[in-house]
C-alpha cells in the first residue's frame, strides 16, 4: 500500500514536520497535497511548507479560510488515502476524515483529553503540572479526539517558561513524529490505546483573561502565572496602575 498524504499544517513545528515527511518520501510514501499558510505575516514569520509545495510540485491549498471542498476535491483528485495534521488552523468536518476511511492522524503539543485547545504550555505551568505531554491520535469529528497513537511527556523544571517548555516539547514531538511516519512508511500496524481522562477545552483568549494580574497576594502563583505568559513575540503578564500597564517577566 502506498500512503498518499494529505498534509495539513503550520508553524515552526509543523513545518520540520512536513520536512520529516518530504526526506522519507518512497515508493510506499508520497505527499500529495499541503495546506499551509501562503504568507509569512505569522508570529512564526515563515510559510516554508508553502514554498517547499511549490518546490516539488505539491497541490497546495492555503488555510486562510477553511477551503472543504477544495481539500475534498483534492483528497480524490489526487486519491489521497491519509491526512496528517500538525498545528492545522481549522477542525476538519467528519466528511474529510470518511474520506480517508478515518485513516487520520494529528499531533497535539498536549496531554489529551485534558489540555484540549490553546496555549497548553502555559496552562501546565500555571496548573502547577509536574510533566508536559505530546499525544498523536486518531482524527475524530470532535476538536482533539480519538484513539491515542503515541504519547510522551517531559519534566517541567520550576523556572520553565512557555517558551522554553514549547521547545522541549517541539523537540519530542519531532522524535514521536518520525516515529509515526516511520510505522505509516513501512505499513506497521499502528497501535492505539483510547482516550481516557477529564476532558478539558481552553480556547484562544483565556490566557489573555489571567495575564492581567490583580491579586499579589499568593507570589508563587503569581510567578506562576509570569512564567506562563513569558514567551517571545507576545505580550507578557502585566499589572496595571494609574492607567498604565507595567510588564513583568521572570529575571532569566
Amino acid at each position: 500500500m502506498t500512503r498518499r498524504i494529505l498534509f495539513l499544517g503550520q508553524k515552526p513545528i509543523g513545518e520540520k514536520c512536513f520536512n520529516i515527511v518530504l526526506d522519507q518520501q518512497c515508493d510506499a510514501l508520497k505527499i500529495c497535497g499541503a495546506v499551509s499558510n501562503i504568507t509569512d505575516n505569522k508570529w512564526w514569520k515563515s510559510a516554508r511548507i508553502y514554498e517547499q509545495s511549490k518546490k516539488h510540485n505539491i497541490g497546495f491549498i492555503s488555510n486562510e479560510a477553511r477551503n472543504n471542498e477544495q481539500i475534498l476535491d483534492l483528497i480524490i483528485k489526487e486519491e489521497i488515502n491519509t491526512i496528517i495534521s500538525v498545528q492545522h488552523e481549522w477542525i476538519l468536518p467528519k466528511r474529510i476524515i470518511e474520506a480517508v476511511n478515518g485513516s487520520a492522524f494529528n499531533l497535539h503539543m498536549a496531554k489529551l483529553p485534558e489540555y484540549k485547545g490553546y496555549n497548553a504550555c502555559s496552562f501546565a505551568i500555571i496548573n502547577g503540572d509536574k510533566d508536559f505531554y505530546t499525544t498523536i491520535h486518531i482524527m475524530a469529528e470532535d476538536v482533539d479526539a480519538g484513539d491515542i497513537v503515541i504519547e510522551e511527556s517531559v519534566r517541567i523544571t520550576s523556572d520553565e517558561t512557555a517558551r522554553t517548555l514549547y521547545e522541549k516539547i517541539s523537540d519530542l514531538s519531532l522524535i514521536c513524529f518520525d516515529r509515526l511516519v516511520t510505522l505509516l512508511k513501512n505499513n506497521e500496524p499502528i497501535p492505539t490505546k483510547p482516550m481516557v481522562g477529564e476532558s478539558r477545552f481552553y480556547n484562544r483568549n483565556d490566557l489573555e483573561k489571567i495575564k492581567n494580574i490583580t491579586d499579589f497576594s499568593d507570589l508563587e502563583k503569581v510567578g506562576r502565572i509570569v512564567r506562563a505568559c513569558t514567551f517571545s513575540g507576545f505580550e507578557p503578564a502585566y499589572f496595571s496602575y494609574g492607567g498604565i500597564k507595567y510588564y513583568i517577566s521572570p529575571n532569566a
